[in-house]
């Protein structure tokens, strides 16, 4: 049972504690790659050494940039097992933005390995000390740390986008995510052998608690990367590393469903948690298809301020009587109202903006007091308890179950991310030849809300699709850059000043301006590739010199498209190609290249020029 007393501990206790208990057992696995428990304790321990030596004992920020793989769990725990806050850095972010995050967290160190041992040269540039996974002295004890750490000592600051065009630092603490693990265990009981599938960056919020609610049970946590490894591949780590647990943004977890035969079934699967999109009654119905009838189907609200605050467990039997689910109930030791305009508690049924009542809330923001005090409010009966208003909108059911209506302000979900439209418009702004900017987040296929961006331009000609996205992916990551762009006259206005958002058109699906000119497919393979592009962009024509992320491609679309070009022409295509040959011509060149498919001379030397130096 759960005993309030097991919160007022530290992250790295039980982790030791589970080391000893579980020393030979796999801790971390990315594939064929793994560290047992004493393994993983031991190399987080020389990392914890190392930071020691470098800084001393005391809370500070030490940020992390390594590939989504052991190498970050290892670092998580040493910064972690120094006492120190672990800030990770996206190694799929652009340099600009994580050079903003290193400076604003005022990181004392930075850990990475050999692999990304460049770009983190590149973005410490001398101001930040470097410790180096790979290179760290053999002479450093293997041992425990001592170390005290308090329950409320600051855990990590994970960056989410910010509405004033920088990103903002949440703040998490050692006796919050203990919360959150134990009250995960209330519906979803863990031991050593539970083998987690971790598909979530070690930057984004959720991971923390798939990673620790796992390696603090003794079980496995078991790496995948969508942007390496690819979606229509999932299906299979399911099957041969006999997955129990998943948790997946909703998105992610539709594609997944759309590649799956008939007939395929995960019986090892005893619990999958979606959340931070939109889950839809069809979503479930597809669901029950291919799990089994004891696995557990979770949807709920979570946060990266302050993980987990309802959750609905659907079972085999459970009833889904609305088109979008509901995303539950409060989970131990929270809270929550439906607050009207001036705050008062609206009664079930009614619409209004959704608060968290807890005693395990997030400290706030680093650095922002103003906006903490914005979002955060005491408790009005004078308790423990603080209020946290979540800038979205819901309403109550009479049993208490929690409707999600969206959000009540300028954020939205890309793909479980959260992005502020206005850090985006303060980008698209900052683009040669853009005078007025608009960003809306629009559901252009079912399920899959994607960004527009609505132009005035400085310039004529205006700005092409191709110079806006060279400049924007400078300064934002993949999932804040808008998948298509609207160039207007002007933007239309209502009376008093605003943007009517009523009256802007809807983007057209057909090819947008770009800097390349259209050539259309000519080989039969161009032709194949040319198809599968239209069917996942929902773009037409396709030119074979178009870049796939120029025509609103982004990581998950490319994902998808590796997987079928893999099921359509039986090739072995690892995702990263489509971002290292984004075009159809580049793209059949490499297929050809590798003699998997044949291709005509004539469009291998026209498609080899694109590749560039090989």
């Amino acid at each position: 049972g759960y005993d309030p007393a097991a919160v007022e501990q530290s992250v790295p206790a039980y982790f030791e504690a589970a080391a000893a208990r579980y020393p030979d057992l796999p801790a971390v696995q990315r594939h064929d790659q793994v560290l047992s428990y004493d393994a993983l304790n031991r190399a987080a321990n020389r990392l914890a050494q190392a930071i020691l030596h470098e800084r001393g004992p005391g809370q500070e920020p030490v940020a992390i940039l390594v590939e989504q793989g052991i190498a970050a769990i290892v670092s998580i725990l040493g910064i972690l097992k120094a006492g120190k806050i672990y800030v990770p850095l996206d190694r799929s972010h652009p340099p600009a933005r994580q050079a903003i995050i290193l400076e604003d967290s005022q990181a004392a160190l930075l850990v990475t390995n050999h692999q990304n041992l460049a770009a983190a040269e590149d973005l410490a540039a001398g101001r930040v000390r470097l410790l180096t996974l790979n290179a760290l002295s053999p002479a450093l004890p293997e041992t425990n740390p001592a170390v005290a750490i308090a329950p409320g000592a600051l855990l990590n600051i994970m960056y989410t986008s910010g509405s004033t065009g920088r990103p903002k630092g949440a703040l998490q603490t050692h006796r919050n995510l203990l919360h959150a693990i134990y009250a995960s265990f209330d519906y979803s009981p863990r031991s050593c052998d539970d083998r987690f599938l971790l598909l979530t960056s070690y930057s984004f919020g959720a991971s923390a608690a798939t990673i620790f609610s796992t390696l603090l049970s003794g079980g496995n946590v078991v790496i995948y990367s969508l942007r390496e490894d690819g979606i229509d591949r999932l299906a299979d780590c399911f099957t041969c590393e006999a997955i129990t647990h998943v948790h997946a943004v909703p998105a992610v977890f539709r594609h997944l469903l759309a590649t799956l035969a008939p007939d395929q079934r995960f019986p090892a699967m005893r619990h999958v948690a979606l959340g931070g999109d939109p889950v839809y009654r069809k979503d479930v119905e597809r669901f029950w298809q291919h799990f089994p009838e004891t696995c557990i189907l979770r949807n709920g609200l979570g946060t990266t301020e302050n993980y987990l605050d309802t959750r609905l467990l659907l079972y085999h039997d459970s009833p889904v009587t609305t088109p979008i689910v509901p995303v539950g109930y409060p989970v131990r030791d929270k809270k929550v109202l439906i607050l009207g305009p001036t705050g008062e508690p609206l009664g079930p049924g009614e619409v209004g903006a959704i608060a968290v009542q807890s005693s395990f809330l997030s400290p706030g923001y680093w650095n922002q007091p103003e906006l903490t005090r914005q979002v955060y409010r005491l408790d009005p009966a004078g308790g423990d308890a603080r209020l946290w208003l979540t800038g979205d909108l819901g309403r109550l059911q009479p049993d208490g179950c929690l409707e999600h209506l969206g959000r009540n302000d300028s954020q939205v979900k890309i793909r479980g991310h959260r992005v502020e439209l206005g850090e985006v418009e303060a980008a698209l702004l900052e683009c040669s030849g853009v005078q007025e900017a608009v960003v809306l987040g629009l559901e252009q296929q079912p399920g899959d809300l994607s960004l527009v961006a609505y132009l005035v331009s400085s310039v004529q000609p205006p700005p092409t699709t191709s110079d806006l996205l060279a400049a924007l992916a400078a300064l934002l990551p993949d999932y804040m850059i808008p998948s298509a762009f609207v160039t207007l006259d002007r933007l239309p206005m209502l009376p008093f000043g605003k943007v009517d958002v009523s009256a802007l058109p809807a983007p057209e699906s057909a090819r947008p301006p770009l800097a390349t000119p259209f050539v259309p497919p000519g080989t039969p393979l161009e032709q194949t590739l040319a198809r599968i592009w239209r069917e996942i962009l929902v773009r037409e024509p396709i030119g074979i010199h178009d870049n796939f992320f120029e025509l609103g491609g982004h990581s998950l679309a490319a994902a998808q498209l590796a997987g079928r070009v893999r099921q359509e022409l039986q090739v072995d295509l690892a995702v990263r190609t489509v971002f290292e040959a984004p075009t159809v011509a580049a793209l059949a060149a490499h297929i050809a290249a590798d003699g998997q498919v044949p291709l005509d001379p004539t469009a291998l030397e026209r498609a080899l020029h694109l590749l560039g130096p090989v």
